[in-house]
């Protein structure tokens, strides 16, 4: 496949020195020939993330936030400075391997239907994460993850639906949700949906986002030919107590919008088992 510049690249940091620069060298190192442009969205780093940053000339574009507008806001501010063909969302804490942006891009040139698609994420052990191919969150699901049911009853399509272990990680296949860690993305449809809901912080857009595609028909596949290393959580490791918060209101507004139609006994039933898992969060620490 010949190379084009189709690509433009979202990477948000946020107090990211310790990854940032390893991430833009794979871009540029693995895909420049795919590459429109880099947009590099800071949410008021209060480290050495925007001196890095400042290293790089074109094709890197540094934006800088006085304050931390949160995942979602920060990159819908970086998207709206891309006109390419293609979205490519990156975590500071991923690195592209050899061919993974090809892989992408390759796909979704040759599917139609799809608008997005993710690849495998690995981290240095070469271990994949189960969060690069996910179901949508639904009530019996949520509580199997949330209380380990998953765990004790795997085969489970109830219980373990969210993180569906019998996929396994080597065929490529149409799924609900994929990584927000890394994802490629048509631009069109990213604007059709108004790119990212800001109501969430730090946890729940990209699975309200790919709730959103898949609510107007289009799809959303997993890659595993494209591989991407991924680090993982290195910004909430700092701030723990702000993570957990974040990912339980995370919940909670996701149940808000998409959940509206369970009947009420079993709507609050699920939101006292949120709520259950929560205060158990704070008091025992898992």
């Amino acid at each position: 496949m010949i190379p084009r510049r189709c690509v433009s690249v979202v990477v948000v940091t946020y107090n990211s020195e310790a990854t940032i620069s390893q991430c833009i060298e794979s871009v540029l190192g693995t895909a420049e020939n795919w590459i429109d442009r880099v947009v590099v969205v800071d949410n008021a780093s209060a480290d050495r993330s925007r001196e890095i940053v400042g290293k790089y000339g074109p094709p890197l574009i540094s934006v800088e936030n006085n304050d931390n507008l949160g995942f979602a806001a920060a990159c819908n501010c970086g998207a709206k400075r891309c006109k390419s063909e293609f979205l490519l969302f990156l975590n500071p804490d991923a690195r592209l391997d050899e061919n993974a942006l090809a892989e992408l891009v390759s796909f979704l040139d040759a599917r139609d239907s799809a608008a997005c698609c993710g690849p495998v994420l690995h981290d240095e052990n070469n271990s994949a994460d189960p969060a690069c191919r996910r179901g949508f969150p639904t009530p019996s699901n949520s509580i199997g993850k949330l209380f380990g049911f998953d765990r004790l009853f795997p085969a489970s399509r109830r219980f373990a639906g969210y993180g569906m272990p019998w996929l396994g990680f080597a065929r490529e296949a149409r799924v609900d949700c994929i990584s927000g860690a890394c994802f490629l993305m048509r631009r069109e449809d990213f604007v059709s949906i108004d790119g990212f809901d800001e109501q969430f912080f730090l946890f729940g857009e990209d699975i309200d986002l790919f709730k959103r595609i898949s609510d107007l028909g289009r799809e959303v596949w997993f890659v595993p030919s494209a591989r991407v290393t991924h680090l993982g959580g290195q910004s909430m490791k700092q701030n723990s107590h702000t993570a957990d918060r974040e990912f339980y209101r995370a919940m909670r507004l996701y149940m808000s919008k998409h959940w509206r139609n369970l009947s009420a006994p079993t709507y609050k039933l699920v939101e006292m088992g949120v709520g259950l898992r929560a205060w158990l969060e704070r008091v025992i620490g898992h």
